[in-house]
């Protein structure tokens, strides 16, 4: 079953205002003048002639105008609500334009939540508190060369870098479906939820005990959580477009601890299956517990998960629909004190990540729930950074070893080779990005192009401002040295990512004119073809009636690697070829 986030809270109300509808054309100036101040606020300095909107979109409940959303050139979107009675600014994100086709359910979710909740406060008359008809009357009214700074000391910026999703290749391990993604079942929102939250503790190492159950028509689903290591240092924040195992393991294993029920086009669980199912299998707080939005009042609703969030703790957030709706989950990983608007990560790669209102002015309230307490069990957490550690993985991150709740050991002192050069791939070089930095000015990070800090040096980093460009190693080895001072003053620590950049083979269409010649994928006998290669020769010699080619060396993956052979003038297919073939025995 897929829950969905609606927002909720509790106000009593002094009405001053009876609601009306906005229209579009005050919800634009009012949109230009809250975007602008947030921009400034939290994202970056910007002229307010400069913010332009580029396309706006009416969101409706049945035929009624309930939501305008507009976008802005080169930056994201801001949602105004279309009756003022409730908050005027309802969302708003920085990287992300708004798009008027089918959305994300969690995304959608919350759009129905407040669509829900517009609808209600009309249908009961409800009038807009003096709070909420001060806040539109600032937004009409708004001077921009007023704009005032923001005491951002008690914000908490987005916890979670990763921007995870639920379709391929994240569903590598998940129950075959020729219809899902990638012939695969969707990982599922709770699965990914949980699994970009433990990917924020890089917890746990290996997992505890087992689990099957039988959900058809896919069959016993199992998975053994104690015999498996889980490597954190091979995920990245991002894998969208390369199948990454680490990655799509954790996503499966999450997803068959709460007995996902998965289908190809969409997998849902229950969101009270989480707490046990992380504790149990996966090490977190004998603590981490379902709460329940019903049991509390909006003012300590909110401070509930406003301490989880200062003591660095993303929060698994879910949610329903009245009368049986739609459901999801997703993360809630951040606030800004001063607007209090709250983080949504919605597990689909960043789309629709923003800052989002949470209410229920004029008593509206639906179903929604939170998990708390999920952090590591294990006192010995965090374990600190190891000396000479090897990565071999092509691609993948690592970070000092203090983990999210902690500053590094003020006597840290440790080395990452990077070296994912094997014998059947060649790597040309590899490039490497700073996630975060946060280090005390006299605790350095040295970067060597090679193996050894006797090797070139590419950079020597600390403080908190990370460098603008990748930093790339010339050839297929790089280090990493973090040095602290000794003295008692340090910091959160840093996280990196690297990538180690295969050697270009063959790719686009390649026109042969010769009489005779030799073709082949490019990576010659000691190297194998790269993983997503897409290679075409068309072979065409002048005054040529035909043409002849032989094999003399053919050594594919099986039925998954193809080579198939056309007629160039009339596009038939005449044979394909797959699989490894000897001397003698050549197609």
């Amino acid at each position: 079953m897929k829950r969905l986030l609606l927002s909720a809270l509790l106000i009593a109300f002094t009405g001053i205002l009876f609601a009306k509808k906005v229209e579009i054309k005050d919800a634009k100036i009012i949109a230009v003048n809250a975007y602008f101040e947030k921009v400034n606020h939290y994202y970056g300095i910007v002229n307010f002639q400069d913010l332009k909107i580029t396309e706006q979109y009416v969101i409706n409940n049945n035929g009624e105008e309930v939501i305008y959303a507009f976008n802005f050139s080169n930056y994201g979107f801001i949602l105004i609500a279309a009756e003022d009675a409730i908050e005027p600014i309802l969302g708003y994100t920085f990287d992300s334009q708004y798009n008027n086709g089918p959305k994300q359910e969690g995304f959608q979710g919350v759009l129905d939540g407040y669509s829900e909740h517009i609808i209600f406060l009309r249908s009961n008359g409800i009038e807009a508190s003096t709070e909420i008809a001060a806040e539109w009357q600032q937004l009409i009214h708004y001077v921009p060369g007023q704009l005032t700074s923001v005491d951002g000391s008690k914000d908490v910026e987005p916890l979670l870098t990763c921007t995870w999703n639920q379709d391929w290749p994240y569903n590598y391990y998940c129950p075959e479906d020729e219809d899902g993604p990638g012939d695969h079942v969707y990982v599922g929102c709770v699965a990914t939820a949980m699994s970009q939250i433990m990917l924020h503790w890089r917890y746990p190492t290996q997992g505890n005990g087992s689990k099957s159950y039988y959900y058809p028509p896919y069959g016993t689903i199992s998975a053994n959580f104690g015999a498996t290591t889980y490597d954190w240092d091979g995920m990245v924040d991002n894998s969208d477009s390369k199948i990454n195992l680490p990655m799509a393991l954790i996503g499966f294993h999450a997803g068959v601890a709460v007995e996902m029920m998965y289908d190809w086009d969409g997998s849902g669980a229950y969101s009270t299956d989480v707490p046990y199912a992380v504790r149990q299998y996966f090490g977190y707080s004998s603590t981490c517990v379902y709460k329940s939005r019903s049991s509390y009042q909006l003012p300590a609703w909110k401070n509930m998960a406003k301490a989880e969030l200062n003591d660095d703790c993303p929060i698994y957030y879910s949610g329903q629909l009245p009368n049986n709706g739609g459901g999801h989950a997703f993360v809630l990983d951040g606030f800004h004190y001063n607007d209090d608007m709250y983080h949504f990560n919605f597990g689909w790669s960043g789309s629709a990540n923003g800052w989002y209102l949470i209410t229920d002015a004029g008593g509206f309230t639906n179903g929604q729930g939170m998990v708390i307490n999920f952090f590591p069990q294990d006192d010995d957490y965090p374990y600190g950074c190891q000396p000479d550690v090897t990565y071999t993985n092509a691609l993948g991150s690592f970070e000092d070893g203090s983990g999210p709740m902690e500053n590094y050991d003020q006597y840290a002192s440790c080395s990452w080779l990077i070296d994912p050069q094997t014998e059947l791939d060649s790597i040309e070089y590899i490039s490497l990005e700073f996630i975060t930095l946060d280090t005390e000015p006299d605790d350095i990070i040295t970067i060597y192009d090679g193996e050894t800090t006797s090797d070139p040096v590419l950079g020597v980093y600390s403080g908190t401002s990370t460098p603008g460009d990748d930093i790339v190693a010339t050839g297929n080895k790089m280090l990493v040295v973090f040095e602290a001072d000794g003295d008692a003053v340090t910091a959160s620590g840093w996280k990196l990512e690297y990538t180690g950049h295969l050697a270009s083979y063959c790719g686009s269409l390649e026109i042969l004119t010769a009489q005779t010649g030799i073709l082949g994928d490019g990576s010659g006998q000691d190297w194998n073809y790269n993983n997503g290669s897409n290679c075409m020769w068309k072979i065409e010699p002048q005054f040529a009636t035909g043409i002849t080619f032989e094999f003399t060396q053919f050594h594919t993956e099986e039925d998954v690697d193809e080579v198939n052979v056309y007629d160039a003038g009339n596009n038939q297919l005449l044979a394909t070829y797959s699989g490894e073939y000897t001397s003698g025995n050549m197609p």
